[in-house]
């Protein structure tokens, strides 16, 4: 099964979920992982990391543009990647996994996209 994206875009949605993970980690020593899998009609990659994980009020929340989680942030990184879900009609979820955030990107595939 194989899934087709715009590259660019996808990139842009990757780099900025790992470098959120490595930021999140700070100058700790931690690991980031990132998981591809198929569940039924669905391919879902997962980013999570061993950071401080997300905080209950951003997970009650959800994701707002200009709501940064970071010193400095401009709080668009996880609105352009909600956005490029939306735009793919896939979904995105956040959560905390044993303490940690887990970042979980599910893309519909229909035969168009199977080979």
């Amino acid at each position: 099964m194989q899934l087709f994206l715009p590259e660019n875009e996808f990139r842009q949605v990757l780099l900025n979920l790992l470098l959120n993970s490595i930021q999140a980690i700070g100058p700790n020593s931690g690991e980031v992982t990132l998981v591809g899998r198929r569940e039924a009609q669905q391919i879902v990659l997962t980013v999570s990391d061993t950071g401080p994980g997300f905080s209950a009020e951003f997970l009650q929340s959800g994701i707002q543009p200009f709501v940064s989680l970071k010193d400095g942030g401009t709080g668009l990184g996880l609105s352009m990647v909600q956005r490029f879900m939306k735009d793919h009609q896939g979904q995105l979820k956040i959560a905390n996994q044993h303490g940690h955030a887990e970042v979980s990107l599910f893309f519909p595939t229909s035969p168009a996209f199977n080979n």
